[in-house]
């Protein structure tokens, strides 16, 4: 797609906007801004940072490739999201209630204060490598996205997406991220609803079309794995629980919810019309550039800039929350708890992982191809934290043993699989069928042993 003088200046706008408003502060920022936005996100930014953080590149692309093949049916997947929501919508309640009280910042510290520390450990493994994991989709997906589209070539686009975050984040940690998903958002919808109308209104009729659907059926497995996956997602999403931390009440965290799902299934309602459209054209592509390929067929001369600041805003505002995630993880749940680390310190080493893990993620994408594989390897990672934190609420008592034994289980499993299979759906369900698994056999072991044990003492 070849950039106009008027798509350059678009994109220039964009950039400076997005730094301006990441690192402009109105006053000194404190530790607890920088780290969890002072627990004070009213309704709105709470809604609006929760519904950016959930559209990526990894979202676009794979789930774009998945209308492409079955239509429709893959809104099963967005379902099960809304349906995730609405189930954490009762789990949010309590869960803020308990952060306000034990000053959680992590999801690892709500199962260090039920289960122990061996169990926040194991639990941050899984986050820290989803979390790291979501960088890693989110700059690959990013950067043949922007390539594609600008001309740029994919080592450039990723570098630039990935300095550009960085910069805002070091500034401004969490409340950077906040404020920059506001714009973000709102520039997505905005720029989304805009594009599907003039892809409806320009018509195909100058363009090479295909009468013959090649849309499958989808089998009932699948629809069960989409949506499953969905319903699980918000509740193994540790960026989710930050934002519940954050938001002031209980109040606002609930109304944030329900408005970020309505709007999350808007946005994949939106989506699908605009790839069903694509759909019909015969261009020779893969699956992971269809998405991009018919929008640059079909939009109308000088809207690449703008279609460019689609795409890097749902990108930015996905790839910065995982950045941040990733090394507050490994900072407050491993070297704070470890060295008894005070906030000032925890703040400066967050800023130098953010650093290190925001330039190891440029490398390695650069380095990794397939965004679909990978997309599929750390949405195992995050539903198996899903279902330990499902049965954690579920079952209140359930034994730090039944966890620890899920977790390692979970671990061993993805590894054989990926060595085993390939990096493929398959993985996704031998990670629930572990995770459920041994959590069963974790629980019999414990209640065993209880038993073993009182009727000793007796």
């Amino acid at each position: 797609m070849k950039l106009h003088i008027i798509d350059y200046i678009s994109i220039f706008l964009y950039t400076i906007l997005t730094l301006y408003v990441g690192v402009r502060f109105k006053k000194k920022i404190n530790n607890d801004t920088f780290l969890i936005a002072d627990r004070n996100l009213s309704f709105f930014a709470s809604c609006m940072t929760i519904s950016a953080s959930k559209v990526g590149a990894g979202l676009l692309v794979t789930y774009s490739a998945l209308v492409f093949a079955y239509g429709f049916s893959a809104l099963w997947l967005f379902g099960g999201y809304v349906f995730g929501y609405f189930i954490f919508y009762f789990f949010a309640s309590k869960l803020k209630i308990e952060a306000d009280k034990y000053n959680y910042y992590t999801l690892s510290d709500y199962f260090r204060k039920k289960y122990g520390s061996t169990t926040a450990y194991l639990i941050s493994i899984l986050v820290f490598l989803s979390m790291f994991g979501w960088i890693l989709t989110n700059l690959i997906g990013g950067g043949k996205i922007i390539a594609l589209i600008s001309g740029f070539s994919f080592p450039t686009a990723v570098i630039f997406m990935g300095i550009i975050i960085i910069v805002y984040l070091v500034a401004g940690g969490f409340s950077s991220v906040v404020k920059t998903d506001i714009m973000q958002y709102l520039s997505i919808i905005v720029i989304f609803l805009f594009l599907l109308i003039v892809i409806s209104t320009g018509g195909l009729s100058n363009y090479s079309t295909s009468t013959t659907s090649t849309i499958k059926k989808i089998e009932m497995g699948k629809i069960i794995i989409f949506f499953l996956a969905g319903f699980l997602f918000p509740l193994g999403s540790a960026e989710l629980w930050q934002r519940v931390y954050a938001t002031k009440s209980i109040k606002d965290i609930k109304m944030s919810l329900v408005t970020a799902s309505i709007l999350y299934f808007v946005f994949g309602f939106v989506l699908s019309l605009i790839c069903l459209r694509i759909s019909r054209l015969t261009i020779d592509t893969s699956s992971e550039t269809a998405l991009i390929e018919g929008m640059g067929v079909l939009l109308p001369v000088g809207f690449a800039g703008i279609l460019i600041v689609a795409f890097f805003a749902a990108i930015m505002s996905s790839a910065d929350t995982f950045i941040f995630t990733s090394s507050s993880t490994f900072v407050q749940d491993y070297l704070q708890k470890i060295f008894n680390l005070n906030n000032d310190s925890v703040v400066k080493l967050i800023k130098i992982f953010i650093l290190i893990f925001g330039t190891l993620g440029i490398i390695l994408a650069i380095l990794l191809k397939s965004i679909i594989d990978v997309t599929f390897l750390f949405t195992a990672l995050t539903l198996s934290i899903g279902i330990i934190s499902l049965a954690s609420w579920i079952r209140s008592k359930i034994s730090p043993f039944s966890i620890n034994l899920a977790i390692m289980a979970n671990i061993l499993t993805t590894l054989i699989v990926l060595f085993t299979f390939g990096i493929n759906m398959k993985i996704i369900i031998f990670s629930i069928l572990s995770t459920l698994i041994f959590l069963f056999i974790g629980e019999i072991i414990s209640i065993v042993k209880g038993r073993r044990t009182s009727h000793n003492i007796a």
